[in-house]
């Protein structure tokens, strides 16, 4: 049993909101709030301005960075007995704190997709079981001869067909990442909490750590390629990444070195094994991958800890995902892209075309870019529903997409959602372009302005609450913006409402509702300033 120490959590944690002052700062294109930990309350204040280069004076809000309150002792009896199972109620802000106007709502739509069990599909086909307490060596075909690992499930693949299933025991913890098969189901089986896969390979809290200096830490284990996030105690602390063991100074600070067998050394003031009872470490990949893909419902599962996508897909038809807790993704770096330094990683991805994508009743939280995208450069996005999905902390945007003019959308419904907290997370913290943030983003990508060609676009009946810079960028190159309706708009005073097709970026303030209602077109909006 390790020993029993207070947990510390300094990771620019606890984004509390304050309205009472104003003045000057940095652009928002500066690194400086991404790079700061401490072990004292620190204020920094936001750039409101649109560009990020110059601050309007009267208009900027404070946000604080404060040491959490939350503390664990260990050891604890209300831990479970497998550590690497989550013992936190809600992992999603515990170390990123927001107080919410509509957290009671959230925390409803919270517990009901948790604890849904019910499965949406009739299998026809062959069962295939994997439980902790399996053996790879079994067939796989009865609860009593299941599988154990992800790897078998890999190797089999070929066996998979239309119309069968694969189900993972409930309250088990599974690692690693598979390729999926056309026509299969994925969902749980049995009692108790949802079943988590994993994209790190091990808890690290149990492999230990080198001292290679003063408060400087290496992990024994070398990894397969890039590590993106490190997640302590299931979100009590996050890794803050940094580019070079130099800039190692203070706690949880990390760096993944790329050139020397991805060895990961960290920053911390007590040897990490005797802190953590778990240590997750995401490296470069996707969970469940779907390229090509057709007729597959993923439902009942988590997915957690890895520094690529949890979901991801390009030119797929028919992909239904429901009912998931995607949570702690993304952060590695994106291969042959840019200059090299690009960090990514959505929970779910559908790149290029997609035919009948529904994405629904699923919790996505701390996620590096975006919770849910749709993108690319060609193809066509046909029948794409996202609905009642409690969407939190995302870096990038809660729902994102974007489409350059080889590519078209018909039919897309954003319905039902509540998008909180864009900009808050560990991504939003890390990255340092902070003019991205949005709870819809339109226009992620840097090589150009998107097209966005829709017809019958379709935005109503959503919550957006809080964004570090735009509330919604629903920009639009062509003439085809979506159509809003009866959505509710909660942002702090001052800070930026967004775009809206071609109009102009705006304030939030009390000019927004009639700008949303009149201009937006959104005459059933509901809209809360802070």
């Amino acid at each position: 049993m390790k020993k029993n120490l207070l947990l510390i959590i300094a990771l620019m944690t606890a984004l509390l909101f304050s309205s009472c002052s104003a003045g000057n700062t940095e652009s928002e294109y500066s690194d400086s709030s991404a790079e700061t930990v401490t072990q004292e309350t620190v204020t920094e204040q936001v750039d409101n301005s649109e560009d990020g280069s110059e601050t309007q004076s009267g208009e900027d809000t404070v946000i604080s960075y404060v040491i959490s309150e939350e503390t664990t002792v260990k050891p604890n009896s209300d831990l479970p007995e497998n550590p690497d199972r989550p013992w936190h109620e809600n992992p999603a802000g515990l170390c990123f704190p927001v107080k919410g106007e509509m957290d009671d709502e959230a925390d409803a739509m919270r517990s009901d997709i948790l604890s849904h069990t019910a499965q949406s599909v009739d299998i026809t086909g062959t069962t295939y079981y994997i439980s902790e307490n399996g053996n790879d060596n079994n067939d796989g075909k009865s609860r009593d001869s299941a599988w154990k690992t992800l790897d078998i499930l890999n190797s089999k693949n070929d066996a998979l067909k239309p119309g069968d299933a694969v189900l993972f025991e409930r309250g088990g913890v599974f690692r690693g990442s598979i390729k999926l098969v056309s026509g299969v189901y994925y969902g749980a089986y049995g009692t108790g909490d949802k079943p988590c896969i994993y994209g790190s390979d091990q808890n690290y809290a149990n492999t230990g750590f080198l001292n290679v200096g003063e408060n400087l830490w290496r992990l024994k284990t070398n990894f397969k390629s890039d590590v993106g996030i490190l997640v302590f105690n299931h979100g009590e602390a996050v890794g803050n990444r940094k580019s070079s063991r130099s800039e190692l100074k203070n706690n949880y600070d990390y760096f993944c070195d790329m050139n020397n067998n991805n060895r990961v050394y960290l920053y911390l003031d007590e040897d990490p094994s005797d802190l953590f009872l778990s240590i997750e470490a995401g490296y470069d990949r996707n969970i469940f991958t779907f390229n090509g893909l057709k007729d597959i419902t993923i439902e009942n599962i988590t997915f957690k800890y890895t520094g690529g996508h949890a979901l991801r897909g390009s030119d797929t038809e028919n992909i239904t995902i429901k009912y998931c807790e995607i949570g702690y993704i993304g952060g590695s770096l994106l291969k042959n892209y840019g200059d090299g330094t690009v960090r990514y990683g959505n929970g779910v991805e559908f790149m290029n075309s997609s035919k009948n994508a529904l994405v629904e009743n699923c919790w996505i939280y701390q996620i590096y870019d975006s919770g849910i995208t749709h993108q690319g450069d060609y193809g066509e996005v046909l029948n794409f529903i996202a609905q009642n999905n409690l969407i939190e902390y995302c870096g990038m945007g809660a729902i994102e997409y974007w489409h350059t003019s080889n590519a078209n959308m018909k039919n897309v419904l954003y319905a039902g959602n509540m998008l909180r907290f864009t900009g808050y997370g560990h991504g939003g913290l890390q990255r340092p372009d902070k003019n991205m943030s949005a709870a819809i983003q339109s226009n992620a990508k840097p090589t150009g302005y998107s097209d966005n060609k829709a017809d019958n676009f379709i935005i109503r009946d959503n919550i957006f609450e809080l964004s570090t810079y735009q509330l919604i960028n629903a920009a639009s190159k062509a003439d085809t913006p979506p159509v809003f309706s009866g959505n509710t708009y909660i942002q702090v005073a001052n800070k930026w409402l967004g775009y809206y097709a071609d109009n102009t970026n705006v304030r939030f303030n009390s000019a927004s509702g009639a700008i949303i209602k009149n201009t937006w077109g959104d005459s059933e909006a509901v809209i809360v300033i802070k």
